[in-house]
């Protein structure tokens, strides 16, 4: 997938639809911990609600240039 048009990334939509090598669940956190830490995501608070449910672990794409 080249584009993500959703305003928020689970660790599951990284194992379910990310490259082979991140399908695994936890080297797909590890990713998104590393893309928290460059500032590409922002980790969202516990029980946030994102798609209707809410979510122990997720993050808002950072989508603003600097």
């Amino acid at each position: 997938m080249d584009v993500w048009d959703e305003q928020e990334v689970l660790p599951s939509d990284v194992v379910q639809l990310g490259p082979r090598s991140l399908r695994d669940i936890t080297k797909a956190k590890a990713a998104l911990q590393l893309l928290a830490q460059y500032g590409w995501i922002v980790p969202l608070p516990e029980g946030a609600p994102v798609r209707g449910k809410a979510r122990r672990i997720a993050y808002r794409v950072v989508r603003t240039v600097k």
